[in-house]
């Protein structure tokens, strides 16, 4: 994959420093949205599901429940550089003694729902959102960090394989059921560290694995043919940022 993970670090004030300029100067096709948490705001609330639904007892369907105010500043950045987000549905990696949010959802298909909403939100307008048409949807990230005798020592997932493979068939057949236009799959995996690691003892629910290559002139978003053109500017007092979002 031409990409690279997380976008560009915009400097916020003048005791803060980026790499807008450098980011944008490079063409990167896509940038991943995985271990997000110092992108936008120092308290680590960007893309996780933890941080966008943070009461996974809250009615899925109603938009006070969600918090999107960073997730917007973060994926406003990536696209403002002239790169596409490609969106992890799922959570930060978790590397201290404490695990918090790395565990099975209590319930696969409101997840799969709350996952939903996400992507209205991104580019159907949903809950104040846009339409920025992200093509790119991944569900979790390194599942198969550990075998299942190790799990709890997991900084991915503490469910074992069996619930993994239950989880992502739920959510992934809903997305694609909701948004049969989008390319949602996964999961992105580490290593094999079992004799019978994830990426081996299941396929995936489609056959066919998508390719992913670099978005032609007439998809890029900093194409002036393209359906979303962006009006940019990063000023010169801490590089605060500005976008406007117009159809050609």
């Amino acid at each position: 994959m031409n990409a690279v993970n997380n976008g560009p670090v915009v400097a916020r004030s003048d005791q803060s420093r980026g790499n807008f300029a450098d980011f944008r100067a490079l063409r990167i096709p896509y940038a991943r949205t995985h271990d997000s948490i110092n992108q936008a705001t120092s308290n680590g609330h960007t893309v996780d599901i933890s941080a966008v639904f943070p009461d996974f007892e809250a009615d899925e369907n109603d938009p006070a429940s969600y918090d999107f105010a960073y997730t917007d500043v973060f994926l406003e950045a990536i696209m403002a550089a002239g790169t596409e987000p490609f969106f992890r549905l799922g959570q930060t990696i978790e590397n201290g003694i404490k695990k918090y949010h790395v565990f099975p959802p209590a319930d696969f298909a409101k997840w799969a729902r709350v996952c939903e909403h996400v992507i209205l939100h991104c580019n159907e307008g949903w809950c104040g959102g846009h339409r920025w048409g992200i093509e790119y949807w991944e569900i979790w990230n390194e599942a198969d960090a550990q075998p299942d005798e190790q799990r709890e020592k997991s900084c991915q997932w503490q469910g074992t394989k069996a619930e993994f493979f239950a989880f992502y068939e739920t959510v992934a057949k809903h997305l694609k059921g909701r948004f049969p236009n989008l390319k949602i799959g996964g999961p992105a995996v580490c290593a094999d560290m079992s004799p019978t690691p994830i990426a081996s003892t299941r396929p995936s629910i489609s056959s066919r694995r998508p390719t992913i290559r670099s978005p032609s002139p007439s998809r890029r978003m900093r194409s002036s043919t393209s359906k979303r053109a962006l009006h940019r500017r990063v000023s010169g007092d801490g590089g605060s940022l500005s976008i406007r979002y117009l159809r050609s």
